[in-house]
């Protein structure tokens, strides 16, 4: 049995480096279909250069920094940095690269670091800054408030920066399961049908028959209103150049807005 629960994010994801699937960096549990859909429309939000320095903050499996070397950025001029929180994920992550894209994993460098402390990336350095579905992990706003400051700190000025994923609303409200499992499970029976029902049983079996983590996550997420983020963002010295209620796709390839989720194109000033 392999089940684990944590009051951290940071533990959830130094976990989730024991799994087999390298998709559950992402945080999207059986789902890579929906982390490639995700990677595809932020990368179509930039109009990258072939020396373009590219940082994506929290790179779970770093696929999205695969996409761009193939197709936009030339890691040999340019450069490709991944930043993940554990070393338990970057070995992972290098491991994976070194397999599955081998000609990738010379133009990747993964860097050790937070959200809120890239004490690893140099002033003024990045061109173009990502971190999507990271930014309502950090749980408090003073926290969420450090992170901005890094990323402003890290970005160019006329820098592109994009913040996905962000909440509007707690997205546990109305989630009355808690910690248990089996409530849980009939939560998603109940809210999102047989099918996802049937991929979370299973997830909870392997969990409990095989070292495959099951991870019970925290509850505690940060979200804040689209506007008043934007205000945030200005009050920073950032330029809201969109935002939008952020797209995604369900296990049938269907398009369709998220219901909680939203994302933000930036210019650092």
């Amino acid at each position: 049995m392999s089940i684990y629960k944590f009051s951290d994010f940071v533990e959830v994801y130094r976990a989730k480096a024991k799994s087999k699937d390298i998709n559950e960096l992402t945080g999207r549990t059986g789902r890579p279909d929906l982390t490639n859909f995700v990677i595809d429309k932020v990368i179509s939000k930039f109009a990258f250069k072939k020396d373009d320095v590219v940082v994506d903050i929290g790179c779970g499996d770093a696929l999205l920094l695969q996409k761009i070397s193939q197709k936009n950025v030339d890691g040999r001029i340019g450069r490709l940095i991944g930043v993940l929180p554990t070393i338990e994920e970057i070995i992972k992550v290098h491991g994976h690269l070194l397999i599955k894209d081998p000609s990738a994993s010379g133009k990747i460098s993964i860097e050790l670091g937070l959200l809120d402390n890239l004490s690893n990336i140099p002033d003024n350095y990045s061109d173009k800054t990502i971190s999507n579905s990271t930014f309502h992990i950090l749980q408090t706003e003073v926290v969420v408030d450090q992170a901005l400051a890094e990323v402003k700190r890290i970005t160019k000025k006329g820098g592109v920066i994009f913040i996905g994923e962000l909440p509007a609303v707690n997205e546990f409200d109305g989630k009355n399961y808690g910690d248990s499992i089996l409530q849980w499970l009939y939560w998603v029976l109940k809210n999102q049908g047989f099918k996802m029902f049937w991929l979370r049983l299973k997830q909870t079996l392997i969990g409990i028959f095989s070292k495959e983590p099951f991870i019970i996550a925290p509850k505690r997420i940060f979200y804040m209103k689209p506007e008043t983020f934007v205000r945030k963002l200005e009050n920073l010295g950032f330029k809201v150049a969109d935002f939008h209620k952020h797209i995604e796709i369900d296990t049938n390839g269907n398009e369709h807005e998220s219901l909680t989720r939203w994302d933000y194109l930036l210019i650092n000033q």
